[in-house]
């Protein structure tokens, strides 16, 4: 991993003008009516399900939720921006040892796990500030493999095959002691979170990302800098995925490097893509279609298989209209 790393950051940059990101048609921007009231109603439907589900079903709604948020920081990072990365995971990993590390279960935690996320995905940008496409991806990928390794199972962070334990958040002083009442609020911060990027998305930084991602070139020619800009995306996008890692990590209440693996960025990044990697209604539907995939797999073939199904001809779907099935 530390030779991939180091060889793709060595290459010159001749050779790497290819796979770039291009071409992608944004998605319709709701208004902010539509988009209160779809939030609304998630909240209202995660509530009354926390209201009449096992413990067992109320855990994989907060999975959901988790893989959700995390595809939040992907719409940021790949929908807006037009970057491409197989880290995500790894990022909300950073998030949940900060959290149980430093025992805080409560706002400030989740702000520092988030900002701590978002400083490792900054000096992860740094070295790679010139690649694109494919060849970012297999840097960030080699990334999550060096962080699996070296970090996570290093005893001063998970250990090895180790876990940590982790206390249920508590807001204002009041504890979610109740599984349902933490997805409920779990669910709050998905919402807070999808309506905080429809806000920078139609904002000047919003902008800026989309010409960014369509044409860096005549970006360039109007003065932008770039390379600065793309740091502060991959942090913003890395700290989305933090405070995911952190929230799963109180939910779970024991967290360990094994919930963060690398490979697992993957389908992460497949399902964003087939259910909409450019808008929040598809992070929604792609982190449901990330929980229901093993469940389904293994508790109804039939059932896996259709899932399947929907996301192979969602792929072939997305060459047409790269918004995805959303």
């Amino acid at each position: 991993a530390l030779f991939l790393f180091v060889v793709i950051v060595a290459m010159p940059q001749a050779q790497l003008r290819i796979g770039q990101v291009k071409g992608i048609v944004s998605a319709p921007l709701p208004s902010f009516g539509k988009a209160a009231g779809w939030g609304a109603a998630l909240l209202v439907l995660v509530a009354l399900l926390a209201g009449g589900m096992s413990e067992s079903n109320l855990l994989l709604v907060g999975t959901a939720a988790t893989y959700a948020i995390v595809m939040l920081s992907l719409v940021l990072l790949t929908g807006y921006g037009g970057h491409v990365s197989l880290a995500q995971l790894t990022f909300a990993g950073v998030g949940a040892l900060v959290y149980a590390k430093i025992d805080e279960p409560n706002l400030y935690g989740l702000l520092v796990s988030a900002v701590v996320a978002a400083g490792v995905g900054a000096l992860v940008a740094l070295p790679v500030l010139r690649l694109t496409g494919l060849y970012l991806a297999l840097s960030t990928l080699a990334f999550g493999v060096i962080m699996d390794k070296m970090i996570f199972q290093a005893d001063f962070a998970f250990g090895f095959n180790g876990t940590l334990d982790a206390d249920r958040l508590s807001i204002l002083g009041r504890s979610i002691d109740s599984t349902g009442g933490y997805v409920v609020a779990m669910t709050v911060f998905l919402v807070l979170v999808a309506w905080g990027l429809l806000l920078l998305r139609r904002g000047v930084i919003g902008r800026m990302l989309i010409a960014m991602r369509d044409s860096p070139a005549a970006c360039g020619t109007l003065g932008l800098d770039m390379r600065w800009f793309r740091v502060g995306l991959f942090g913003m996008s890395a700290g989305i995925a933090g405070l995911a890692g952190a929230l799963f990590a109180g939910l779970r209440g024991t967290i360990g490097g094994a919930d963060f693996q690398y490979f697992n960025s993957l389908p992460l990044l497949l399902l964003a893509v087939v259910f909409g990697v450019t808008s929040v209604t598809g992070a929604v539907l792609g982190g449901v279609g990330l929980m229901l995939l093993p469940v389904l797999s293994s508790g109804d073939p039939q059932l896996g298989g259709l899932l399947f199904a929907i996301i192979g001809f969602g792929a072939v779907f997305a060459g047409r209209d790269p918004n995805g099935l959303a």
